[in-house]
């Protein structure tokens, strides 16, 4: 199990910007170790950026789910306070059979972290706010 480090991921800006998100801790709850990272940049301490990544073993065939989001709270000033005015919530979960192999693993990661990409039909629908027809 791989410990707990920072983890710089870019952002969609058309200059992309890298957000560090640092350990805040891990812990378990019936049987689900989540691990919780924080982008403490000062430009985040209201409603800082936030990262969950979780597993557990699959109670049908004994392997394991994983499950990652990524949490972005979008602040604004109101009233000269900066304040949260919407969260936006992106989660991805890999269902992992207690026979696959390493190489199994990595094509599933490799085909979804592809699949999220903005030039595919999901990416395109998430950024415009479309459907997948």
């Amino acid at each position: 199990m791989p410990a707990q480090t920072s983890q710089s991921v870019n952002d969609g800006q058309t200059t992309p910007v890298a957000h560090v998100f640092s350990p805040l801790g891990a812990l378990s709850v019936s049987g689900e170790v989540v691990a919780r990272y924080i982008n403490r940049a000062a430009s985040a301490l209201t409603g800082g950026a936030e990262q969950l990544i979780a597993y557990f073993k699959s109670k049908k065939d004994g392997g394991l789910t994983y499950r990652q989001a990524v949490i972005m709270p979008v602040t604004e000033t109101v009233g000269g306070v900066s304040v949260v005015t919407r969260t936006l919530r992106g989660t991805v979960t890999f269902d992992i059979p207690s026979n696959s192999t390493a190489q199994n693993r990595k094509d599933i990661r490799a085909l979804v972290a592809n699949a999220l990409a903005a030039s595919t039909n999901f990416g395109t629908a998430v950024e415009n706010g479309e459907g997948v027809w």
